[in-house]
């Protein structure tokens, strides 16, 4: 535990340490100085450290006091518990570990999409039997489980149609914001007075391969060009092939 009084001596001691190796100056105490009158409250004198390892075990829970409240604001959101309690449903139900929590939050948050709380419950027990002929069924992960289901039949992920909709929740849920904020700020350039006239379906387009360059970078010129001559025969007639 960090926050305690034995962390911080033995982090303390770590610093003096590394302060002797180094050369560097002794810490000092700041020189005493009195609060402005407006800012005082009643009569008693202000409080002063007495040494220099007092001042900075103070400035030490404070800044792990920060830390941890600034974690806590980050991740302990209602959105993140929905995420979470979906994947632990979905990989609990690839390992055949009991889910009955995870279930309850996921039918009582998605009602309306998942009405028929029986049939999903089948088809998790139907995707915990599919997933242990699979290497790793001991420790699976949320990639192995869209990987294993993306490489079923039609058929067979017709039989987990609600399997597949647990994935897409998850892919299409969003963690953060960022991708959106950077979205919004490339849009003037994306989208200037010279290009004010075009759909929204090629705006859209545009914006997200200018919001995900690294995909973009990865993509076959060839095999795109190729893809854009094949939709009719007029372009194989004039373009041929790539």
């Amino acid at each position: 535990m960090m926050r305690s009084s034995e962390s911080f001596d033995l982090f303390w001691e770590r610093v003096i340490l590394l302060q002797e190796k180094y050369g560097v100056q002794e810490p000092l105490l700041p020189r005493k100085r009195k609060a402005p009158t407006h800012l005082e409250v009643g009569s008693s004198t202000g409080y002063f450290h007495i040494t220099v390892k007092e001042l900075y075990r103070q400035q030490y829970f404070e800044c792990l006091d920060l830390v941890i409240s600034a974690v806590r604001e980050r991740f302990d959101q209602p959105g993140y518990a929905v995420l979470l309690n979906l994947e632990s449903l979905l990989l609990k139900a690839a390992k055949k570990e009991e889910y009955s929590e995870e279930l309850h939050f996921v039918l009582k948050h998605y009602h309306d999409d998942f009405a028929d709380a029986s049939r999903l419950e089948t088809q998790l027990e139907l995707l915990g039997v599919m997933f242990s002929s699979t290497t790793e069924k001991l420790n699976p992960t949320l990639d192995a489980v869209k990987y294993h289901v993306s490489s079923l039949s039609l058929a067979q992920r017709a039989s987990i149609s609600d399997v597949c909709s647990l994935l897409k929740l998850i892919y299409v849920t969003p963690a953060t914001n960022a991708v959106s904020e950077r979205s919004a700020s490339v849009l003037r350039r994306v989208k200037t007075y010279l290009r004010s006239t075009m759909t929204q379906m090629r705006l859209n387009n545009i914006m997200i391969l200018h919001a995900h360059k690294e995909r973009t970078d990865a993509l076959s010129i060839p095999s795109c060009l190729n893809e854009f001559v094949a939709l009719n025969d007029h372009r194989l007639d004039v373009f041929g092939k790539f």
